[in-house]
């Protein structure tokens, strides 16, 4: 059976804001095809409903530590809290 990893299977991240770009940028480093609301300044400020409306036309998943506000927790995907991770 061949590899599953998020590269392999083509998968596209949208890191919500509280994610440093230094992560999207070693995501990229791993062939994972990942940005950062933080490097777009047409993303900065969206409401959670615009940015994950966004993220659906660029056939992006979101990820975030987020379980409330707009979208009451219709979406999680968790990168561990730490200095790395957080911007």
């Amino acid at each position: 059976m061949g590899e599953r990893t998020v590269a392999a299977v083509g998968v596209k991240l949208l890191l919500d804001e509280m994610y440093s770009p230094s992560v999207a940028e070693v995501l990229r480093g791993r062939a994972v095809d990942t940005i950062a609301v933080t490097e777009r300044d047409d993303l900065q400020g969206l409401s959670d409903t615009d940015l994950l409306q966004g993220a659906m036309l660029e056939g992006r998943v979101v990820v975030t530590n987020l379980l409330h506000g707009g979208l009451n927790g219709q979406f999680d995907c968790v990168l561990p809290k730490s200095r790395q991770t957080l911007a």
